[in-house]
Order: structure tokens, then C-alpha cells, then sequence
């Protein structure tokens, strides 16, 4: 069964590049999340070996810059989620596309 370029099937096509960036702008966030967490605990750990000073203004400022310049990654990355999903509950509801029909066309397009 060959996949016609209906306009419903060219809907289809942009939802699923939407889903795909929408997983990569998740995956952006958690990445970001994880990057302060192992930064914030490698900062105690050094701290702990005494390899870097206890409470230097240095080591404060770096964290503080780090953490927020992961904290404006994160953020961003889930922003365009959230751009990506309304978008994709936009044109779902204005062509009418379910699950079912998403399923179908990549059926269709795993025969090709």
C-alpha cells in the first residue's frame, strides 16, 4: 500500500518530526539536569578530598555560572517541548488525526 500525498498524510509526516524533536528536547533537559547534579556533587566531592578549599568565592562563582548556564539549557530545551506538543495537539485536532492513522502511515511506509 503505497502512501498518497494527501494533505492528511503531509499532517502525519509533520507530527512525527515534531514527536522526534520534541524526545530530542526532553533528552536536552534531562542531559542539563544531570550536568548540574554531577557538577553540584563533584563540587562536595573535591571539597571533601580537600583538593579545592572549603567555601572559596571562586569555586562559588564557577558553580553559580555553571549552574546557571545549565539551568538556561534546560529550560529552553523544554520550552520548544512544549511548543513542540502544542503544536502537534494543533494539528491533530484541526485535520482530524488519531493514533490509528499515525500507526497506518508508518505501516504504509515501513512497505516502501
Amino acid at each position: 500500500m503505497a502512501v498518497r500525498n494527501t494533505r492528511k498524510n503531509i499532517v502525519i509526516g509533520e507530527i512525527l518530526q515534531l514527536k522526534a524533536k520534541r524526545r530530542s528536547q526532553f533528552e536536552r533537559c534531562a542531559i542539563a539536569l544531570a550536568a548540574i547534579l554531577a557538577a553540584v556533587m563533584g563540587r562536595m566531592l573535591l571539597e571533601s578530598m580537600g583538593i579545592i578549599p572549603d567555601n572559596s568565592i571562586i569555586t562559588g562563582g564557577v558553580m553559580m555560572a555553571i549552574t546557571i548556564a545549565l539551568a538556561v539549557v534546560g529550560g529552553t530545551a523544554s520550552i520548544e517541548a512544549t511548543k513542540c506538543s502544542n503544536t502537534i495537539n494543533g494539528l491533530r485536532n484541526k485535520y482530524g488525526v488519531t493514533d490509528e492513522d499515525i500507526k497506518n502511515y508508518k505501516a504504509a511506509i515501513a512497505e516502501e
